[in-house]
């Protein structure tokens, strides 16, 4: 719903400042889309199920990368390119029937504590990868 409602305000946006703000919100709500389509298909699927969906909803995010930029720009040159962005409002709305139709309302699974030992060795190891690339160049621009 994040993902769609931020399109739309996408293709309404009027100035730059709004369009940066209305591509943040997409931008979250497109990054929700993958790990929450997932859970909903680990917890739904059947363990003899799971490979097939998990193919599922695997494919259309392979295809994408290929189709839209041609899709795109077709629809940039013949249309705007407010259609590139209000285009996902009427399947943002499909696919919330769709889920609100067949995905069973299910209580939360409860969490466990925080990891902070986990949270702060991660946090140093991204540190510490970060700080050695951060002297990286190529052979060719250290002069050797």
């Amino acid at each position: 719903m994040v993902f769609t409602l931020a399109s739309v305000a996408c293709g309404a946006a009027r100035s730059l400042p709004a369009f940066a703000l209305a591509r943040v919100a997409q931008g979250l709500g497109g990054a929700m889309m993958g790990p929450v389509g997932r859970a909903l298909v680990l917890r739904q699927a059947q363990k003899h199920e799971i490979v097939r969906a998990i193919a599922m909803i695997t494919w259309p995010a392979l295809l994408a990368p290929v189709i839209a930029p041609v899709l795109g720009g077709l629809i940039t040159t013949y249309v705007s390119w407010r259609w590139n962005f209000l285009l996902n409002a009427p399947l943002g709305l499909i696919a919330i029937v769709l889920v609100l139709t067949f995905i069973p309302k299910q209580e939360p699974l409860g969490t466990g504590p925080f990891d902070f030992r986990g949270f702060g060795l991660s946090a140093l190891a991204l540190t510490c990868l970060l700080y050695g690339w951060s002297d990286f160049r190529p052979a060719s621009a250290a002069g050797v």
